[in-house]
């Protein structure tokens, strides 16, 4: 089966089974060539889009394992609201981890700046590492003193 063949499976697997888990995903192609991966992104991103959790959860789940594969930007906003909106803290977790899959600029500016306001203490420190990774450790950009302060 060739990469495009076997990426447009999964795409399409992941549009048809509302409930589906990311191991549909597993056997994804490292060398996926550029046109197939493009189509998977927009696929994942029109899942991650759905208003169904599974699979909003799912195609999370298919970022985090490969973020070098999928340009989902596009989704960030329903992935930031899955962060700062759901009642499930694992929810949000997953959410937290594919913003830090996709290492988009705002979402992670809005990530440092919501750590004052985060009231889950796990959560919060999570935040404060991805925060940290992102803008120290990958980026190494300035960021105001006051929110410095935060994540130290």
């Amino acid at each position: 089966m060739t990469n495009s063949i076997r990426l447009f499976a999964c795409a399409l697997a992941l549009i048809a089974a509302p409930a589906l888990s990311a191991q549909a995903f597993a056997e994804l192609p490292s060398d996926a060539d550029s046109q197939a991966s493009a189509f998977t992104s927009l696929e994942l991103i029109r899942a991650l889009q759905s208003d169904d959790l599974a699979t909003q959860e799912a195609a999370m789940q298919t970022v985090i394992a490969h973020p070098e594969l999928f340009n989902v930007n596009e989704a960030k906003f329903a992935v930031v609201s899955l962060y700062r909106d759901n009642a499930d803290p694992n929810v949000r977790i997953l959410a937290l981890a594919t913003l830090h899959a996709m290492q988009e600029s705002w979402s992670m500016n809005f990530l440092l700046r919501s750590i004052a306001w985060e009231k889950d203490a796990r959560i919060q420190r999570l935040t404060q590492y991805v925060a940290y990774d992102y803008h120290y450790v990958d980026h190494d950009t300035p960021m105001p003193d006051d929110l410095a302060a935060v994540i130290r």
